[in-house]
């Protein structure tokens, strides 16, 4: 399986010669243009001698791996706090996907790359890809649209992974069965003697029609991706689910057996707080598969 692309594309790999660091450079060998531009990183957060001989040995058989080609393949050591430099050397050299294995070699090699991996993607203003084990290929692909920018830079950053064999894609959009609830106006509640009585939440005809205009959103967001995907080349699977988000994703994932979600997820800077929406960081968090996450201020195709 291999990516068909007219123009060279540069990617940025950090390893540390774990399960997950192997399997993320497997399926970047297969992502990878026979022209590509890669970057191997690997960070030492410590002087000791043993470690960084473990770190530089992790570097050499990934760059055996990945040197094939006409690919151009840097590889190098950074030091200090893992998930700084990374994020540092991205900002710098803007790779246009950063890969991360899920988990590191923690107590052997001194880099935190679980830790790592949730900083990156959350700092860090690229495309980042995190990769879980065991890496067999990339045949199934759920892509996650909510109708927001992130959404559609995620749509079309798939869209440029002329990924072949073509994988079957599934396009999923999760609806709130009920409107929010407003803290400012809890439901009134009476107590009778022993018995407490309170009023619902909404009334009946609130949600009924709360469903049936979700339901008519959701259409339209699967519509609108839908055609982004068809104007690619790409007709997938489109799927309407209901209940709270990243359960239901989760869910499908394990179903439908994927290989790889791809989501959005809004880019803020860090005086704003949490640069994740919730819905991304628990399918980073609990996926049992790949995650990409593209956010909205993310380069896209």
């Amino acid at each position: 399986m291999k990516v068909i692309n007219n123009n060279p594309t540069y990617y940025l790999i950090a390893v540390d010669g774990s399960e997950d660091s192997q399997a993320a450079i497997d399926l970047l060998n297969d992502l990878a243009s026979n022209t590509a531009k890669i970057t191997i990183l690997t960070v030492l957060d410590t002087p000791h001698s043993l470690r960084r001989q473990l770190l530089l040995e992790a570097l050499q058989k990934s760059q055996a791996v990945l040197q094939k080609y006409d690919r151009d393949v840097l590889y190098g050591m950074l030091h200090g706090n893992p998930s700084t430099a990374v994020c540092d050397y991205a900002d710098k050299h803007k790779p246009d996907l950063i890969i991360l294995g899920a988990r590191g070699r923690r107590a052997t090699l001194g880099i935190l790359l679980g830790g790592v991996a949730q900083q990156v993607i959350e700092y860090s203003q690229q495309p980042v890809l995190i990769v879980r084990p065991p890496y067999k290929d990339l045949k199934r692909i759920m892509v996650v649209s909510d109708g927001s920018v992130s959404s559609e830079n995620a749509i079309k950053f798939l869209s440029v992974m002329s990924i072949v064999p073509k994988p079957e894609v599934h396009l999923i959009h999760v609806i709130n069965p009920l409107p929010s609830f407003d803290t400012m106006q809890p439901p009134r509640t009476w107590l009778f003697g022993n018995d407490i009585f309170q009023t619902p939440l909404y009334p009946e005809e609130v949600g009924e029609n709360w469903r049936e205009e979700a339901d008519l959103h959701g259409k339209e967001i699967l519509a609108s991706s839908r055609n982004l995907l068809l104007s690619v080349g790409v007709d997938p699977i489109e799927k309407l689910l209901s209940g709270d988000a990243a359960t239901e994703i989760l869910a499908y994932a394990q179903r439908q057996d994927i290989s790889l979600i791809v989501s959005g997820s809004r880019g803020l800077n860090q005086i704003k707080g949490w640069l994740m929406g919730s819905v991304s960081r628990k399918l980073v968090h609990y996926a049992t598969c790949s995650v990409l996450v593209v956010k909205s201020n993310s380069p896209s195709g």
